[in-house]
């Protein structure tokens, strides 16, 4: 059903192995039927533990003065700690420094009330976040976008 990538042979050579086509997803089979949970490079590794950004983005999502469905999460390098961290990006309408501030509180909280500790959160303008050919925000291209603007300071 896929013989590779149009206009792009680097790309194929990388999930074509053998006739057999590496998606780069998750999943399991439950009584013969295929469950998608994740991407592998989308997981994030906290001191070893698997987290998925979706229920992280999904959770975020349904916050008072978070835009919903523009929620980015992603694994975030500390070295000092030797782990990935997790980050957020969130697109938002708030304007005063108070009231974001009050809202990276209420992020944090809710991730601590699902067991997850939410290290860094960026809150951007609507529009900001890049989306994806499918219409979707990438996680990738947000990612280096907020972190290069981190480095600019």
């Amino acid at each position: 059903m896929f013989d590779g990538y149009r206009n792009y042979p680097e790309k194929t050579a990388e999930v074509l192995k053998d006739g057999w086509y590496y998606s780069g997803d998750y999943g399991f089979i439950y009584d013969n039927e295929l469950f998608v949970i994740g991407r592998k490079k989308d997981i994030i590794i906290v001191a070893g533990k698997n987290i998925y950004p979706e229920d992280i983005e999904d959770m975020v999502g349904r916050i008072e003065n978070v835009l919903p469905g523009r929620v980015i999460a992603f694994g975030e390098e500390d070295n000092e700690l030797g782990t990935e961290v997790i980050s957020v990006i969130a697109e938002t309408n708030l304007i005063q420094e108070n009231d974001k501030k009050q809202l990276i509180y209420k992020i944090k909280a809710e991730g601590m009330a699902i067991d997850l500790s939410i290290k860094n959160v960026y809150l951007v303008p609507p529009s900001w976040l890049i989306k994806s050919s499918a219409g979707k925000p990438s996680r990738s291209a947000n990612k280096q976008r907020i972190l290069e603007e981190k480095l600019k300071g």
